[in-house]
């Protein structure tokens, strides 16, 4: 459910970062790769890439779906050290280098919640997709902490021109 969940809301969270840590960027490529974008050009649509996910029946073909590719480490969502075995992590690399303790304390609960709320979540039904998500559904059903959903609401403001 957690790979589910990121394939919904990659552009919701690509909306609140700076523009070069986004899909599309140049410094994307370098660094990392979207997942939804590489599960789509194997899947077609977002429904077809859900399925995809939903039909893995081993880890090992989720990771597969998940980080194709001869850059497997360098997607938004990293599953690669699951699947070594090397330690028992995911890896978020779409958030960029910072010293500022609030950017840091915010991205962090928003990872440990984006984990620990979308493993819980039932199993998605790619029939029921049809729009686009949104930073609300993505903080009030996922997330669930309104202090965040006002950090990133503030921070999608200042990267959007919008201040």
């Amino acid at each position: 459910s957690i790979c589910h969940q990121y394939l919904l809301y990659e552009k919701v969270i690509d909306s609140f970062l700076p523009f070069h840590r986004r899909t599309g960027s140049d410094k994307c490529h370098s660094y990392f790769e979207s997942n939804i974008l590489s599960m789509m050009s194997q899947h077609k649509t977002l429904e077809g890439s859900v399925n995809a996910v939903s039909s893995c029946q081993t880890a090992m073909h989720l990771y597969e779906i998940m980080n194709p590719g001869f850059r497997e480490r360098y997607h938004k969502l990293n599953l690669q050290n699951l699947r070594s075995g090397r330690q028992p992590t995911i890896e978020f690399r779409q958030h960029h280098a910072t010293k500022d303790e609030s950017e840091i304390v915010a991205w962090v609960c928003f990872c440990v919640l984006f984990v620990v709320n979308a493993a819980t979540m039932p199993q998605i039904i790619a029939d029921n997709i049809h729009q686009e998500k949104t930073l609300d559904e993505l903080f009030d059903s996922v997330i669930m902490c309104p202090p965040l959903k006002e950090f990133y609401s503030k921070r999608r403001a200042i990267f959007s021109g919008l201040k």
